[in-house]
């Protein structure tokens, strides 16, 4: 939880660079976790409403502590405990468009969510999703043991069901949900040594991810402590490297349900 948080202050500025949210009155997060992100659409916009849905108590706990921080916030947000990709969700008030961050990545089957999602959202309103692309991950100077446990990581990631790489596909799920004017863009980091504390700071964060499932994939036996140790070394060498090149994208898509 605490890395979701500290995630998205990383993040959060690349991520909402091109998503604007101007206008809206009520917005719904599916998958809202320990509420990350409506922390920084609050304060961002502050006539904005947010409803997060997620089907973990214990995450739910978490975002509205986060959020009891925050005294101006107040009375802007709500909480739904409910599975999205199985119920229909009933608001407080009128929705005008949903997003999801992170999210499809975990989720077993996406287009379910999508479809369901798409269900209770109201005609002429947009849907904005952004999600990984896990396989394109590349350092310079490239690392062998930094690869291995990555793929390590990715592959462990495909056991429990979910997809790495599911930003590739966000254009299909969206249209086979039904969403119409559909439009797509990657995010791509190339931070090299002209831009040297904003790779720093994203080596940083990515060596924190990588641990972050060290336990779980060693514990399920698709890595090696051996193989850990030698990517965080290759990984710590690389922080201090002033040649060093970090190389990665995300993806967005938003897309309309039609009238």
């Amino acid at each position: 939880q605490d890395r979701l948080i500290s995630q998205n202050d990383v993040l959060a500025s690349y991520i909402y660079a091109r998503l604007d949210f101007s206008g809206c009155d009520h917005l719904v997060e599916v998958g809202c976790g320990v509420g990350a992100q409506m922390i920084t659409l609050l304060h961002r916009y502050p006539e904005l409403h947010i409803t997060g849905i997620d089907q973990s108590p214990k995450q739910i706990r978490r975002a509205q502590a986060q959020l009891e921080q925050f005294p101006t916030v107040s009375g802007r947000y709500f909480f739904i405990e409910e599975d999205a990709s199985r119920v229909k969700p009933r608001f407080h008030k009128p929705v005008d468009g949903a997003f999801l961050v992170w999210v499809l990545e975990h989720v077993p089957l996406p287009s379910a969510l999508m479809a369901r999602t798409y269900e209770w959202l109201p005609p002429g309103s947009q849907l904005w999703v952004t999600e990984v692309n896990h396989p394109s991950f590349q350092v310079y100077p490239d690392s062998v043991a930094i690869r291995a446990y990555w793929e390590d990581t990715l592959r462990y990631q495909c056991h429990l069901g979910g997809n790495p790489a599911v930003g590739l596909i966000l254009a299909n799920l969206f249209e086979e949900a039904g969403f119409v004017d559909i439009q797509t863009q990657p995010h791509l980091f190339f931070l090299d040594r002209t831009r040297p504390e904003e790779r720093a700071t994203m080596l940083e964060y990515w060596l924190n991810l990588m641990r972050s499932a060290l336990h779980e994939t060693l514990n399920a036996g698709y890595t090696t402590m051996e193989k850990w140790q030698s990517a965080e070394a290759d990984m710590r060498k690389l922080i201090l490297d002033p040649d060093a090149v970090f190389y990665y994208s995300f993806v967005q898509a938003r897309g309309r349900k039609p009238v």
